[in-house]
């Protein structure tokens, strides 16, 4: 073995200080390193690089808490805190606005403005496309001036009490659940207009 494989071989890793009070980039060195016991009982490793505070958060269970935002593109988990998943805030991200076309929608996020075909007076929505099961629409319409009416039962949405909905304003707000290749409605909002 040459000189340079047994230095690295029995050089010995310089140990990661811990500290009692939670790290800011004003109080480390840059290429510093430090871990800190959190309030919630995380182990944090603090990083200050480039100016900057990074820091990856540990834990000796598998739990992994969040203090600000999760982003994400997909998120796929059989068991998320058991089979539930709790939400403080829960939000839809709004896809882009729909155009009915021959009564058939193809949605891309939860959360959908509709319009009529060719800028219609009122249109019919009987097929919403794209759903997966398990999974919460909401619909509205852009304008007031243009009704759309979500017809029970014509194509894969099931209305209840198996009657059209009108959305004949922008007050107006359906909320569906997708199970089995159908659309289930489980709430209306109506304005009354």
């Amino acid at each position: 073995m040459d000189r340079v494989s047994r230095f690295i071989q029995n050089k010995k890793q310089n140990k990661i200080q811990q500290v009692a009070n939670q790290p800011s980039v004003n109080s480390m060195r840059e290429g510093e390193e430090v871990l800190y016991l959190h309030k919630n009982g995380q182990l944090i490793r603090y990083r200050k690089q480039q100016g900057k505070l990074w820091s990856t958060p540990m834990s000796s269970n598998g739990d992994f808490q969040i203090d600000k935002q999760l982003k994400s593109n997909s998120v796929q988990s059989d068991a998320i805190h058991g089979n539930n998943v709790y939400a403080h805030n829960l939000m839809f991200k709004q896809g882009k606005d729909l155009r009915i076309s021959s009564g058939v929608i193809v949605i891309t996020h939860s959360l959908h403005l509709l319009d009529t075909e060719g800028s219609a007076s009122s249109d019919n929505l009987d097929q919403i496309n794209n759903g997966q099961n398990g999974q919460l629409l909401i619909l509205k319409t852009k304008y007031s001036a243009r009704d759309v009416t979500i017809r029970h039962d014509e194509g894969n949405i099931l209305t209840n009490g198996e009657g059209d909905i009108v959305l004949n304003t922008v007050d107006d707000t359906v909320m569906l659940f997708y199970f089995n290749l159908s659309w289930y409605q489980i709430l209306k909002s109506d304005s009354g207009s």
